[in-house]
């Protein structure tokens, strides 16, 4: 259930602060399913690492549970121009750094 959460999650296209916020949905049997995500920067242009975090209440008893998914996820539109252009010029110095090494 959590991977396929998580992809449906990401099929909407949320805008970063819209992921961090989370929202409440219904499931089929009439439960509820609550999530966030925590959205963390890395080193690689345009992907972050995402931590779902899911709480399950099912309607017809008392099953409840709650689960974290953490996945890497592609979202150029959740850079910033300022931090994207900071690391797309520290990736270029190290591509520029290590060529002109290689050169005789």
């Amino acid at each position: 259930m959590a991977d396929w959460a998580v992809d449906r999650i990401l099929e909407l296209k949320l805008d970063r602060d819209a992921m961090e916020k989370g929202d409440r949905v219904s499931t089929l049997d009439g439960g509820k399913l609550d999530w966030k995500a925590t959205v963390e920067e890395t080193r690689i242009l345009d992907c972050f690492q995402v931590a779902f975090s899911f709480t399950f209440s099912a309607a017809l008893d008392d099953d409840e549970g709650a689960f974290i998914v953490n996945r890497l996820v592609y979202a150029p539109t959740w850079s910033e121009a300022r931090d994207r252009a900071a690391l797309l010029k520290e990736k270029m110095d190290r591509f520029e750094s290590r060529k002109a090494r290689m050169l005789p």
